[in-house]
């Protein structure tokens, strides 16, 4: 699968489809800051990509407060189709 993506269960749980290929440790925190504030954005029974993600963030805040965010959602969540990736990782929060 090479579409990432952020899932809210019905039952309210958040989970998070994405790629953990090499990241740097302060993407890897960025992103979990991210998930931290702004997983509430996703609501029950929706899933998002990440450009959707980014945009509904940049809504809330703007881009000069949230940029190592945005940048980390990028990396982490990337979608191309012309790659294959074999490092799907999941984690529910």
């Amino acid at each position: 699968m090479n579409e990432f993506v952020v899932t809210r269960t019905h039952s309210g749980i958040l989970v998070v489809h994405c790629c953990q290929c090499a990241q740097y440790e302060h993407i890897e925190e960025n992103f979990q800051i991210a998930v931290n504030k702004y997983g509430f954005l996703i609501k029950r029974d929706e899933q998002i990509d990440g450009y959707e993600w980014e945009r509904r963030i940049l809504e809330l805040q703007p881009l000069q407060a949230v940029a190592p965010l945005l940048n980390a959602i990028h990396a982490i969540m990337h979608s191309h189709p012309e790659t294959k990736h074999e490092c799907d990782y999941y984690y529910k929060v």
